[in-house]
């Protein structure tokens, strides 16, 4: 399974620094549905009902593992011009989480939470 930092590329990678949010987000639902190919039906039928489907925000879970991590996984929103939000720490929940705020109005708020397979301090 390739990490959604990979996937975004590293901070060398030239494709990883031109991609942008918006394509990024089309690839991200397009491959969703290939996984779970009622989300779209679902999501036709909404539009038709109510209209044009938008996301205020979008939720990343991930661990505390190589790969997906919070702090690999921060970057690469930064590269698609995601700005810092708020940080947040659970110690009682063994998680920690991050807002990103979006380039524009046009794209939804990221939400990034990591739970901590192992303990680690926060803080």
């Amino acid at each position: 399974m390739q990490s959604l930092g990979a996937w975004l590329g590293s901070k060398e990678s030239s494709w990883g620094e031109s991609v942008k949010a918006e394509a990024f987000f089309r690839r991200l639902w397009g491959e969703y549905v290939k996984i779970a190919p009622r989300a779209l039906a679902v999501h036709d039928h909404v539009a038709r009902v109510f209209g044009r489907v938008e996301n205020d925000h979008v939720a990343f879970r991930t661990f505390n593992r190589p790969g997906f991590s919070l702090d690999e996984l921060f970057p690469a929103f930064i590269r698609l011009g995601y700005r810092e939000g708020e940080e947040y720490a659970f110690s009682e929940k063994h998680l920690r989480a991050c807002s990103l705020l979006p380039p524009s109005d046009e794209l939804p708020l990221v939400f990034i939470s990591e739970l901590w397979l192992l303990t680690k301090v926060y803080g």
